[in-house]
């Protein structure tokens, strides 16, 4: 058998990963009735969440072992360029539909939302689920 090199595909981890994400999601929906056994399950599918961190993480690792030149700056670029346009985007699409609704407050909003854009949300408590809430990981990214 041949070592498998690092641009190598693994698709039965995209379908862990898809799992990870329809258990964060059925998390948060949880359509069962409160009470019973299905509901309380998933109430505990949160563990999604360190899977797909847990995944990432290999990934990254497996991308990168054995390179004898890694230029951290260039996959911080590519990661950014990656994630970073669509992030934007959809974080100012839902400051702007808070302040229509008028459900936000001057000064605060714009504090908010400056630490949303630039990720330091999750340093702070009153912050961490602000905006589109499950931007919290990437501070932790």
């Amino acid at each position: 058998m041949q070592p498998l090199k690092n641009d190598t595909y693994l698709p039965a981890l995209t379908g862990v990963r898809a799992i990870a994400a329809y258990m964060v999601y059925l998390h948060h929906y949880n359509p069962f009735a409160e009470g019973t056994l299905a509901f309380d399950i998933t109430k505990e599918l949160y563990t999604g969440v360190t899977l797909f961190f847990v995944l990432s993480g290999f990934l990254i690792a497996f991308r990168y072992f054995g390179q004898e030149h890694l230029s951290f700056r260039k996959y911080m670029v590519n990661r950014i360029a990656r994630i970073y346009p669509m992030y934007f985007l959809l974080t100012t699409a839902t400051f702007i539909y808070i302040h229509q609704t008028g459900a936000g407050h001057t000064l605060n909003e714009v504090l908010v939302y400056l630490s949303n854009i630039t990720f330091l949300r999750g340093y702070f408590e009153n912050y961490k689920f602000s905006g589109v809430a499950q931007g919290w990981s990437l501070t932790v990214e």
